[in-house]
């Protein structure tokens, strides 16, 4: 979004810029043929016309002073403003890179609970069956007992 958004002011930026620059075109190709801001220099150079004439040029050639500063500053804040996006594409790059890795990281740790987890459970089987063992070898002893002390039963023995 903030990205788009810098986009927008890059492109009304160039755009301003373009409109500067064909105005600045269009002041010079006005000031360079006499008479074609609609009145025709006059013939007679009088002090007076020269003073106007010459307030007119000083006019113009602040505007187009002022224009030349404006068109320098624009482009200047294109750059800046390009400088700025790829600066910011490179963070959000950089960000990305380290989220993708901690998701490894992560999902190397959930593995290594997994493996945990199973060996508890294969260990704790493990347990279980060596005491189902144990009561097996008590009750087989207890028959074995019950054996000796009646002999006559010896074919239920064996």
């Amino acid at each position: 979004m903030r990205k788009q958004h810098l986009q927008c002011t890059i492109q009304a930026l160039q755009d301003e810029l373009r409109i500067q620059r064909d105005l600045n075109q269009l002041f010079q190709g006005d000031y360079s043929e006499p008479g074609r801001l609609g009145n025709p220099l006059p013939q007679e150079m009088t002090k007076e016309n020269f003073m106007r004439v010459h307030g007119e040029y000083e006019r113009q050639a602040k505007e187009l002073y002022l224009l030349r500063k404006t068109l320098e500053e624009m482009e200047l804040r294109i750059d800046t403003q390009k400088h700025t996006l790829t600066a910011r594409d490179e963070s959000i790059k950089k960000l990305l890179e380290m989220l993708q890795s901690k998701g490894l990281s992560a999902r190397q740790t959930e593995e290594d609970h997994e493996r945990t987890r199973r060996l508890a459970d294969a260990e704790m089987t493990i347990h279980q069956l060596e005491g189902l063992l144990e009561q097996r070898d008590t009750e087989m002893l207890q028959l074995r007992e019950v054996c000796v002390c009646f002999p006559q039963d010896q074919d239920f023995c064996n």
